[in-house]
């Protein structure tokens, strides 16, 4: 609907005094015979439309009406329309900058209680044991026995080691993120944990497995004896050769690299096991070539 009270520049439900005023003093300027401007006449004719609705005082009771009827559609249309939330006015970007920032405001909060029940160097302290107890585990059963459990430690120990990493980063990121919240972190903390991680499992890993062979080197270069096993040809297969053996009472069976055609072989399918004193279940078949130095 038309306000022709805000054409004439009066305010609402204006008196037929004041509108026959303003009418005469807008005519005067717009009126086609005195302005010359092409929107004159549209104006004119909307000046008229005005004094026609409100020059009489029937007509603008009529009007006044009309319109109170139609603020009253407008406000109701108003209050039943969809009211749009804080997010909702916001752009996709500030949104998603809000919501990261909630989310760690929500995770500071959080982890300030934990630190009450768990202090720092208590976590710093459990994860590190964590982490190294699963690298022992790798370390002590790198050596396997054929069939036994050793196959399950070992991967239990790699999957205790990589817990205690994965809880390590996400303590440190934990750490970091709320403390770009009180105050800026100068570097990529994400992406530094998210390396390190990395980096220092596969590191950790090799280090452990490579202490692991030069320690079965060693001992077998320098602190070892022999023995003679005997060979399970329903286990061999390929090029491992199962071998039973027994150092001080112990029985021990071991698949080990080897041709079963290139190793020492005695009668009833017996063959030669050199061993390490410290821990027998280091061991390795002796190949033809080597058999002087070995025991008659």
């Amino acid at each position: 609907m038309v306000n022709y009270y805000k054409i004439l520049d009066l305010d609402n439900y204006a008196s037929v005094e004041e509108v026959k005023t303003a009418y005469k003093a807008k005519i005067k300027i717009y009126h086609p015979d005195i302005n010359k401007d092409p929107d004159a006449e549209e104006m004119s004719k909307y000046f008229n439309l005005a004094k026609t609705h409100l020059d009489t005082q029937e007509k603008k009771n009529q009007y006044d009406r009309e319109l109170k009827f139609a603020y009253l559609i407008e406000i109701n249309r108003l209050k039943s329309a969809p009211k749009r939330n804080y997010f909702d006015k916001l752009s996709r970007r500030e949104r998603s900058e809000k919501l990261e920032e909630r989310r760690k405001i929500q995770i500071k909060e959080k982890y300030e209680r934990s630190l009450e029940s768990m202090p720092l160097y208590i976590r710093v302290s459990g994860i590190i044991l964590l982490m190294i107890w699963g690298l022992q585990i790798i370390f002590t059963h790198h050596f396997k026995q054929f069939g036994a459990a050793d196959y399950f430690y070992t991967i239990l120990g790699y999957l205790t080691f990589a817990t205690g990493a994965a809880v390590a980063a996400n303590e440190a990121y934990t750490y970091f993120l709320v403390k770009s919240i009180k105050k800026p972190v100068r570097f990529n903390f994400e992406k530094k944990i998210g390396t390190f991680l990395v980096v220092g499992f596969i590191l950790s890993i090799f280090l452990v497995e490579g202490l692991s062979v030069f320690r079965g080197q060693y001992l077998l270069n320098n602190h070892f004896a022999y023995t003679v096993g005997f060979v399970d040809a329903e286990s061999s297969n390929g090029f491992t050769v199962v071998v039973d053996y027994t150092v001080d009472g112990k029985d021990y069976k071991k698949g080990m690299n080897g041709d079963e055609w290139e190793i020492v072989k005695l009668s009833g399918r017996r063959t030669v096991v050199k061993y390490a004193i410290d821990n027998p279940i280091i061991s390795k078949l002796v190949n033809y070539d080597e058999r002087y130095i070995s025991p008659h």
